[in-house]
């Protein structure tokens, strides 16, 4: 679930949770940077296919942007995440 990279007690324990978890450290990144860091800071290797597949995935739903293949969290995804924990605040 993307909501456990999120949390800062949890490891993120996907491809996609690794690369938002990257992401909101060092942006923009690269498909290679991002297989990089995943080898470098999670101990796991990935493919360049597989990392490309999660970043596809993750474009469709709108938590991140492309720009010249380049990527970056999605300013507003990461608004609607900080309204949401608001919202479990206020409750």
């Amino acid at each position: 679930m993307i909501i456990r990279a999120l949390l800062p007690k949890l490891a993120p324990k996907t491809v996609k949770e690794k690369i938002i978890v990257l992401l909101a450290s060092e942006f923009p990144q690269t498909v290679k940077d991002l297989k990089l860091k995943i080898k470098a800071n999670f101990n796991e290797s990935v493919s360049y296919q597989s990392v490309h597949k999660e970043l596809n995935h993750l474009m469709t739903d709108e938590i991140i942007i492309c720009d010249n293949k380049k990527y970056l969290l999605n300013i507003e995804w990461i608004k609607q995440v900080g309204l949401f924990s608001d919202l479990i605040l206020s409750n």
